[in-house]
């Protein structure tokens, strides 16, 4: 086949000679929702990541106040995350997956910590009772400092 003037046709040309006949490719459809970031319009996959962030947040919030609270609802939500693999999309999994992590450590080291210093903190919350006085509050603080000095081998 020749072009306008009797030249051969290149089939490697890119100037758009001669004009395409083939019409433009669709694009691909949308991801369904499952591991894009579209949002899902599922009502409970909707429910379970909302429920997913609920947990979540009281799992990290409580492992500084309550930490065995912290441990529990952080366990809660890496179960609920990982078993909603086929109804919520990934990043709430892993934004709870992740959160309930940090809630499990940070509970988890708060309470080894209790349980490893329980001497110690009884003895501090006795000898504060106690204390009628500024100075005798700054000799309970003083005591406790030097008995965790001397456990920890400081």
């Amino acid at each position: 086949m020749s072009q306008p003037g009797g030249e051969p046709r290149d089939p490697f040309r890119t100037d758009g000679w001669p004009p395409a006949t083939t019409p433009p490719t669709q694009p691909p459809p949308p991801p369904s929702g499952q591991d894009g970031d579209q949002t899902s319009t599922d009502p409970q996959a909707r429910r379970t990541a909302i429920r997913l962030a609920v947990v979540s947040v009281a799992a990290v919030a409580s492992a500084f106040f309550a930490p065995p609270v912290g441990v529990v609802l952080g366990v809660v939500a890496i179960v609920v995350a990982v078993r909603s693999r086929e109804v919520v999309p990934s990043r709430p999994r892993v934004l709870a997956i992740v959160s309930g992590s940090i809630a499990l450590v940070v509970g988890v080291t708060i309470t080894g910590a209790a349980l490893f210093f329980r001497e110690e903190i009884t003895e501090y919350s006795r000898c504060l009772q106690a204390a009628n006085t500024v100075q005798a509050q700054q000799n309970c603080q003083d005591a406790l400092n030097e008995s965790l000095s001397s456990r920890l081998g400081l």
